[in-house]
């Protein structure tokens, strides 16, 4: 049941975006929050169709009410070491390409949900 409702909750936060990619259970690994809001993050292991920029694989908006709220999912996971599951749009830089072959922040896969598991 917890799960269910976790699925809800990542779904109910992404309004009209699209589910591109789905990435099972991972650590979030790293955090650099920018000064601008934009928040990039990596995971262990390595998700289909995403680049990495110095270890992160992932952005997400966190101006945004639904940003803010991913945020707080992703950094309590963090925090107490639970694994999160993700929904994503596809990286626009060549998939697994790192910073030194044109991956940078503008381009990191787009969080659009995220859950916890049971």
């Amino acid at each position: 049941m917890k799960f269910l409702i976790n699925i809800l909750i990542g779904f109910s936060l992404t309004t009209g975006s699209a589910f591109a990619e789905y990435f099972g259970t991972s650590s979030v690994s790293r955090f650099i929050l920018e000064n601008t809001g934009i928040l990039q993050f990596g995971i262990s292991g390595s998700a289909p169709n995403t680049c990495s920029y110095y270890g992160a694989f992932f952005k997400l908006d966190t101006t945004t009410p639904q940003g803010s709220s991913m945020y707080a999912m992703l950094l309590s996971a963090k925090l107490s070491g639970v694994p999160v599951q993700l929904w994503y749009t596809n990286t626009t830089a060549p998939a697994g390409s790192n910073e030194a072959g044109g991956c940078v922040t503008s381009k990191l896969a787009t969080i659009t949900a995220v859950a916890l598991p049971e």
